[in-house]
């Protein structure tokens, strides 16, 4: 009787010893399930953030090159701009320029006839003195 008890211990122990590892293994796969889960989710993430980052380098590549050419644009808006004033300042001090000439051939002018006048009858009284 005490050999069948020890027997029945002996099956229990050893059923216990089974389950109990069967129960580490279980739960063993299960933590190498989850770590590779995990690592396939990092995985993904870390792609997803690349892809990202990529997309992220070519809009600011994209913008970078944008800003260049409205800056190249605005550089030569500004030249002719500059172009377009400088024309404008040389044409009109050449205006003033003609003008000023103008009033002084025509005041020129002015004084010659007077002094034309002034000389004719100067000549007039002298050949009426003659006379």
């Amino acid at each position: 009787k005490k050999l069948k008890q020890q027997t029945v211990v002996l099956i229990f122990v050893a059923l216990s010893i089974l389950a109990g590892v069967g129960y580490a293994r279980l739960k063993y796969n299960d933590a190498t399930l989850y770590n590779t889960q995990l690592a396939a989710e990092l995985v993904n993430l870390q792609t997803e953030k690349t892809v990202s980052d990529t997309r992220m380098a070519a809009e600011l590549a994209k913008l970078q090159t944008e800003k260049a050419a409205a800056l190249e644009t605005m550089k030569d808006k500004m030249q002719h701009m500059m172009t377009d004033m400088m024309t404008d300042m040389m044409r009109d001090m050449t205006k003033d320029v003609l003008k000023d000439r103008d009033e002084e051939l025509s005041r020129f002018r002015r004084e010659s006839e007077k002094q034309q006048e002034t000389i004719e009858k100067l000549n007039d009284r002298m050949e009426n003195q003659k006379s």
